[in-house]
């Protein structure tokens, strides 16, 4: 079947068909009202779509951009939300410090569910149960963060034994890193150009690390933002930002230089 004309094709209709179908997975017969506008929601799809950059050459974006439209509309309904809130609470109670609340973790989930969904290869299941399948995402992603932690902890444990105590973040000040940081920074932008307010803020951070050793995560990211008054920088989540500081160690591993 050839892809619709613009002319024969009703995007709001369609919009609506995938509002029906996640409303009455999730036991509501009629569909509400969207919180976000059917047109600001189609210019974030259309975003996500093009970064997204599966599609072929002149492909056409009305083969997914209803599903996306949709997903943006539904996910950012405060009803939605209270739901996933309910069904998160209970998933992700853990005594283990992950270094990401629930918030965080629903706010990665919504990039990569919507980036899923932007896919328009025909072997993928059609997403019959929108908010399900977000949780199932989040948790994937809840897992991995755990097994993270877990993995960091046991390396602490060992160096403990190796070694006396020293401060958190005692490798900063054993290298000369900054060549390196700015070479993460590169690197990042060049991948993902629309990160760079969060990058200026993950750089200053270190900086402010490798100046004093003793300081928290949180002590540096609350620094930064006390002191960037206006300027372009959007701190990152603190999962975000012990997965970027996480990459820049092995980074410098990989150049063969010590990081303890």
């Amino acid at each position: 079947m050839s892809e619709p004309e613009n002319r024969e094709f009703n995007l709001e209709e369609a919009i609506q068909k995938h509002l029906a179908v996640w409303e009455r997975a999730a036991g509501h017969e009629r569909p509400s009202e969207p919180d976000v506008p059917i047109d600001e929601a189609t210019d974030h799809a259309l975003a996500v779509i093009f970064k997204k950059g599966k599609l072929p050459p002149n492909g056409n974006p009305l083969r997914v951009l209803p599903c996306v439209a949709a997903a943006v509309i539904y996910l950012s309904r405060l009803s939605t939300r209270k739901r996933y809130a309910a069904m998160a609470h209970r998933c992700f109670q853990t005594t283990l410090n992950i270094g990401a609340s629930s918030d965080d973790i629903w706010s990665d989930t919504y990039g990569a569910v919507l980036g899923r969904l932007a896919d328009p290869n025909p072997k993928l299941e059609p997403v019959r149960d929108l908010l399900r399948f977000s949780l199932g995402a989040a948790q994937k992603l809840f897992y991995t963060l755990i097994e993270s932690e877990k993995a960091r902890l046991r390396a602490l444990a060992t160096l403990r034994q190796k070694r006396e105590p020293s401060p958190p973040n005692a490798w900063l000040h054993h290298l000369e890193i900054k060549d390196e940081l700015l070479r993460f920074i590169q690197e990042k932008r060049r991948r993902r150009p629309d990160s760079m307010p969060q990058l200026k803020a993950f750089a200053l951070a270190v900086v402010l690390l490798l100046d004093n050793p003793t300081w928290r995560h949180s002590d540096a990211l609350r620094k930064v933002a006390e002191r960037a008054n206006g300027r372009d920088v959007i701190l990152p989540s603190r999962s975000t930002f012990s997965r970027w500081l996480d990459r820049l160690r092995r980074q410098i591993r990989r150049g063969h230089r010590s990081a303890m």
